[in-house]
């Protein structure tokens, strides 16, 4: 993985097996294949919220920021592996933008969990590389 002028990521790779092939990816500064992606409207259970997190991939800090008309109140954040084990956890408020470091993470994909009164509303993948 390299780093562009255009502050965006080219990443190759190969494959090996049966039949052996190459891959090249291109992302812009936030890890998006698709511009935009970073940031996403969720309805789900009748709460609009909308979810900033960058840069990803990331190799040192996480910032994420929570949108949403409807929610004013403390939510909950998680940090999962992809088996699902908890990293990290704390509170956060919509609007305010949260800063995690990710430093001492292994390279991967991570979840980003969010949930109000024990209900999740929202998860967002991002990378550690």
């Amino acid at each position: 993985m390299e780093s562009l002028n255009d502050g965006g990521y080219l990443i190759v790779g190969n494959i090996q097996g049966q039949k052996d092939f190459g891959w090249i990816i291109k992302t812009d500064e936030f890890g998006c294949l698709i511009p935009g992606c970073q940031t996403s409207s969720i309805d789900q259970k009748g709460i609009e919220l909308e979810i900033s997190i960058y840069p990803n991939p990331t190799s040192d800090l996480l910032n994420f920021l929570i949108k949403s008309k409807e929610l004013k109140n403390d939510l909950k954040y998680q940090i999962l592996d992809l088996k699902g084990s908890l990293i990290y956890e704390g509170k956060v408020k919509p609007g305010i933008t949260c800063i995690i470091p990710v430093i001492d993470l292994s390279k991967g994909s991570y979840f980003l969990q969010i949930s109000q009164n024990d209900n999740i509303i929202a998860t967002k993948i991002f990378v550690v590389n």
